[in-house]
């Protein structure tokens, strides 16, 4: 670990290269912290030291290190830019010892995580830059020192041209300029004929760009284009290692015919008459010509072996001398594999014909693989202990023959029959990827997870090794191999395999290695898996034989965060963090004086914290929308109380809770994982709030993934969004909520002609003007836009999506937008969501009949749901100064299925309404507050397709629902706050036919009018708001209800839960700021015809109640957010068959 006295140097170091004016430590200093001075001091690069180990200050940093054990001060890759080198190479460059493309992958994606987090890797030698593709870097060191280009150094001591042809980097600069480099290294002597010794084998240039081998190395992009430029330096064409590591795939024939062209004409040439190609000569393995001629006969390649033939390859080539080799011709092999076309073209290139004889033991092989039972029986009758031979076993499970193996079963053999070491049938299903084998063997009760003592691996084990990803996922259905099933990332399965057997957690290898060590390269799933393990009694203090800990392994892979993880487990004394829970405490005492009086000192903090240009309204704005209890407050001064404040910092650093934070700071992590990746929909988004490395580890987990989209949860600045632009493949971003970005960031767009979805949206507004929205023009595959509240931009900025022909959503609520804009859409053909901003008018209305989605019926899915203000296929919302003359030039619409109202439609009255009931396809209407009278209410009733009603806030009494209750086609009332709903109104809905859902305040309804909830005929949905817990009983009662919303209830408990514990048809329960506790979970846990439960700010939840709901039966969704005394770790009772939604 550094030591202080390093750190320092460090860091002076650093300030003497600036103020040589050194291009790369300026280049760091600037990634490291965007806008440092240009001319810094010791103090300015102590910080950005400090930012690049993830810490926020120097003082931090310094403050963090005696509560740590290593890994949350030292950075990825190791303690020095030395090791972090050395790390680096090892990883980006195959050896010898990396064995599966399971290996190599994690290999390469801990090389993209290592250079992400430490981005002057690539320039730090030539070594690096070549490894990178760091074309002009490697130009420039090299036209310093040529001879460099010759010169053995690095994490391996190899050359150059070495590292180049190993490295399996898949780093795009790599890929496009490994030839150009190769080149240019070879101009300057480079030797094509360099290698190093594997053991006692040479692996020169050609083996390197060859791949393969035992290790399985992956073959790059250039692959044919490298060996063919080496071939032209000079490499010696006939290297039989190359030959060697190829035969194992069988794709020798690109590489044959490359050095076949480059020798044929030239005095190597005579090398190809001679008949058993010693040029190719294998030793105790053949021949070349018999060599080769096996390969085609073992892949069944005839492609090769017809090549191979027709360049004067001897067709009876002798058998290998090696024991274990088939003495048999190979016109006789390809006879008894069946083999007629290679048979043919051997005969046609003079192979001698010959009867392969067969002794017993093949002829019953032949008999089983012939499904000839009774010449099977015959040989067992003369030969029993065929029945405990594996030779037919193990070789109908390599050629995926179910039907064979079901013979021999039937003939007697053994299901787990087995060889000296172990190796069961399963084991040689699972490397061939013979998954009908692998079916019949589980089905007939084969052990799946036997381990062979030559590897010490499972079946699931030798399938990973050779990515047979098919395989993978069909035995990890039942394998309990906790080491594959990590490693592999299988959590759901994890979680499951230890409820069940907890102390597979805790196993140890002789060399000191526990499944810790085996976690999956995407971090989040790694941490998930962390917490399992350490859940389940894993030891992360346990060291293997180098005296290294499952943290370390994980800093080495560049996972900062599982690291952190596992470090603040093996941490043994309470660490001294006063200082550290002391600044904190100040951010939040700073939160509250902002909040209530915009202080400029406090302002100025946390600008300072959070490292963004925020304003007294911006942090109003953000407490507004995380702070329940300032809502509920209506933001008075006063209502953000400082323990609320407290939790606020303890959320952003992605805990639950102020307790939970400072519990977690002592035992020495700072803070939790930076991501979350949603696989099913190809998302990432933030777990809290992040620095530069954070970023930095986001952006190469989308490159490495290929994630297409981000949701950058308010966090995104110009200089990121820069970098993200860059990614050709990301199709989605949410934006929304960054205050940092600029008219200036937002042009980085323009390299993203792809980009399909883009939220802006921002309150209460951020530094967007109609600049920034000229990229615009430059979005033609644009879907959808969202860009709400940024009062900066007008008419003649948003009008820029002219240019956006293909869009289907559009959302501008609540900016200072109107008819420019309407006008600006016309004749868009897909456009069928449109949501407008507060400026349309009488003139803008009209122009609506030029779209044509809404001017004539498309048809498409009807959706709408009591839970959502949004309908489709076809939704329009309006806001503006227009009047009633203006609404009713909207007749004739017939397309229009959701017609929304705002907050700004101070010219339109209830009357006004009256024209509705024309539009023949109206079947959603949103109309809140003052606008929804009791005259509203009539009219509204009258409306003939109508089938939902959004009237939040409705100001209508009873007469006005009296009136609403005679409509026979509303299915769906959200009202929320009914200030003037009383009992009478109440009832009166009990006799709407179709109203299946209802979500309306029953602060005014009395207990008997209240009492008629079980008489709504057709109610199946609930959102009881203002209803306390005897009110509960009528709920009770409702026999059919399926699903229920305890929203806006707050001071129901536990005893509400009991009354409704006989609902036997609910599926969907909603709690959010209740007062229930683990009670209500134990109630729940009973009432098996729940399948989505969702509980929101619930503090009397803990990990204990969670585990009253693992066992329903039909349970396939639980969301779980702002329970304090819920962890990540507590969500591991869920099956894998339920989706968990965790989130602080």
């Amino acid at each position: 670990m550094n030591t202080l006295d390093n750190l320092r140097k460090a860091a002076k170091r650093w300030l003497k290269a600036l103020r040589a004016n050194d291009p790369d430590a300026r280049a760091r200093i600037d990634r490291a912290c965007p806008g440092a001075p240009a001319e810094p001091g010791l103090r300015d690069v102590q910080h950005a030291l400090a930012r690049e180990r993830g810490h926020e200050s120097w003082k931090a940093m310094i403050e963090a290190r005696p509560a740590s054990t290593g890994a949350s001060l030292e950075p990825t890759g190791g303690a020095t830019d030395g090791e972090r080198v050395a790390t680096f190479l090892e990883f980006a460059c195959w050896d010898h010892h990396v064995h599966g493309k399971g290996d190599h992958r994690m290999h390469d994606r801990a090389a993209w995580r290592l250079l992400g987090q430490h981005r002057e890797i690539a320039r730090d030698s030539l070594y690096t830059a070549v490894v990178c593709g760091e074309v002009e870097e490697v130009h420039r060191l090299l036209a310093e020192r040529p001879d460099a280009a010759r010169e053995r150094g690095g994490a391996r001591e190899w050359t150059p041209i070495l590292y180049l042809c190993y490295t399996r980097f898949t780093h795009q600069p790599t890929i496009d300029n490994a030839i150009a480099i190769a080149r240019t290294l070879l101009d300057l002597g480079a030797d094509p004929n360099d290698f190093y010794m594997a053991g006692d084998a040479r692996y020169t240039a050609l083996v390197g760009a060859a791949g393969e081998g035992e290790q399985d190395s992956p073959r790059q992009p250039y692959a044919a284009a490298l060996f063919q430029l080496l071939l032209d330096r000079g490499a010696e064409p006939f290297d039989i290692q190359v030959l060697y590591n190829t035969h194992f795939s069988g794709d020798v024939l690109w590489w044959l015919e490359l050095i076949y062209a480059q020798t044929i004409n030239t005095d190597r040439g005579a090398a190809w008459k001679d008949p058993e190609w010693s040029m190719l000569d294998m030793g105790g393995y053949g021949s070349g010509a018999r060599f080769l001629l096996d390969i085609a006969l073992k892949k069944r390649d005839v492609r090769l072996a017809a090549w191979v033939l027709a360049r004067g390859a001897n067709p009876n080539a002798a058998p290998p001398r090696d024991r274990r080799a088939s003495k048999r011709s190979l016109y006789e092999e390809s006879v008894r594999e069946g083999f007629t076309e290679m048979t043919d073209l051997l005969l046609r290139h003079g192979a001698i014909p010959a009867v392969p004889i067969l002794d017993d033991r093949e002829a019953f092989i032949d008999a089983c693989f012939r499904l000839d039972r009774a010449a099977a029986e015959a040989h067992l009758r003369d030969h029993p202990e065929f029945l405990q031979s594996t030779d037919a076993m193990f070789a109908a499970a390599r050629r995926d023959r179910p039907d064979v193996i079901e013979l021999l079963l039937e003939l007697g053999m053994p299901l787990e029959i087995a060889d000296r070491a172990n190796t069961r049938t399963l084991h040689h299903a699972a490397a061939s990827n013979a998954l009908r084998v692998a079916k019949v063997l589980i089905e007939r009760g084969a052990e799946v997870d036997p381990r062979e003592a030559n590897y010490d691996a499972t079946p699931i084990g030798w399938a990973a090794h050779g990515d047979r990803t098919e395989m993978i996922e069909f035995l990890s259905r039942y394998s309990r191999s906790i080491w594959t099933l990590a490693f592999r990332g299988y959590v759901d399965r994890v979680r499951d395999v230890l409820q069940r057997e907890p102390d597979l957690a805790t196993q140890v290898t002789r060399e000191g290695i526990t499944p810790l060590w085996w976690l999956p390269d995407e971090e989040e799933k790694a941490l998930e898996i962390v917490e399992l393990l350490l859940a389940h009694g894993a030891d992360p203090s346990i060291k293997n034989k180098e005296g290294r800990t499952a943290a370390d392994w994980a800093l080495k892979r560049g996972m900062r965060d599982v690291a952190a993880r596992l470090s603040a487990r093996v941490t043994t004394e309470p660490a001294p963090v006063a200082s550290v829970i002391e600044r904190y405490e100040r951010v939040a005492n700073d939160l509250t004086r902002a909040y209530d009086s915009g202080d400029a000192a406090a302002l100025e903090s946390i600008r300072q914290h959070y490292n963004l240009p925020v304003t007294w309204e911006d942090v109003r704005s953000l407490v507004w929308q995380r702070v329940r209890t300032v809502r509920e407050a209506k933001g008075r001064p006063g209502s953000f109380a400082l323990a609320d404040a407290k939790d606020f910092v303890a959320r952003d650093r992605g805990f639950g809770s102020w307790a939970t934070l400072t519990t977690a700071l002592a035992a020495g992590v700072s803070s939790v994982g930076a991501y979350i990746v949603d696989s099913k929909e190809n998302s990432i988004r933030p777990r809290r709030a992040l620095d530069d490395n954070d970023w930095n580890t986001i952006i190469t987990v989308m490159k490495e993934r290929r994630i297409s989209s981000l949701d950058a949860a308010g966090q995104m600045n110009d200089a990121v969004l820069a970098r993200v632009s860059q990614m050709d493949h990301v199709t989605r971003l949410g934006l929304g909520g960054s205050r940092a970005i600029t008219d200036d960031g937002l042009r980085h767009l323009a390299r993203m002609p792809q980009l399909q979805e883009l939220d802006l949206s921002h309150y209460p507004g951020g530094l967007i003007t109609d600049r920034g929205l000229g990229v615009l023009r430059d979005l033609s595959g644009l879907k959808t836009f969202q860009m709400c509240w940024q009062p900066g931009i007008s008419d003649a900025g948003a009008s820029n999506l002219a240019f956006c022909d293909q869009l289907e959503k559009v959302n501008l609520l609540g900016t200072p937008t109107g008819d420019g804009v309407i006008r600006a859409l016309i004749g868009k053909p897909r456009l069928r969501q449109f949501k407008t901003g507060h400026q349309v008018s009488d003139a803008g209305l009209p122009l609506l009949r030029q779209f044509p989605m809404f001017a004539s019926w498309h048809g498409g899915e009807i959706r709408y749901s009591l839970m959502s203000p949004d309908s489709a296929p076809t939704h329009l919302l309006l806001d503006g100064p227009f009047t009633n003359e203006g609404l009713a030039g909207l007749a004739g619409l017939e397309g229009l299925f959701g017609l929304s109202f705002f907050w700004h439609i101070s010219r339109l009255t209830p009357d006004g309404l009256a024209p509705l009931k024309d539009l023949p396809n109206l079947g959603f209407l949103g109309c809140d507050g003052k606008l929804c009278n009791d005259e509203a209410m009539r009219s509204i009733a009258a409306i003939p397709q109508l089938r939902m009603l959004m009237a939040q806030g409705t100001v209508a009494s009873d007469d006005g629902f009296v009136a609403l209750s005679r409509s026979a086609t509303i299915e769906y009332i959200w009202g929320r706050e009914c200030p003037n709903l009383s009992g009478r109104g109440f009832a009166a809905m009990s006799a709407m036919p179709r109203l299946r859902g209802l979500a309306v305040s029953c602060k005014n309804v009395d207990d008997a009018s209240l009492s008629t909830l079980p008489r709504f005929p057709a109610l199946r949905e609930l959102m009881p708001m203002d209803v306390q817990d005897e009110g509960f009983r009528h709920v009770g009662r409702c026999e059919p209800l399926e699903g229920l919303w305890c929203m806006y209830c707050r001071n129901t408990t536990d005893a509400a839960t009991e009354h409704i514990a006989g609902l036997s048809h609910m599926t969907t329960y909603y709690a959010g700021a209740t007062a229930i506790t683990d009670r209500s979970l134990e109630i729940l846990g009973r009432m098996p015809s729940l399948e989505s439960i969702e509980l929101y700010e619930c503090k009397g939840i803990t990990d204990g109640g969670l585990r009253c709901l693992s066992s329903l039966p039909k349970l396939r969704k639980i969301g779980l957010s702002g329970l304090p005394g819920v962890t990540l770790a507590g969500t591991a009772v869920f099956p894998s068959c339920v989706r968990v939604d965790y989130s602080v």
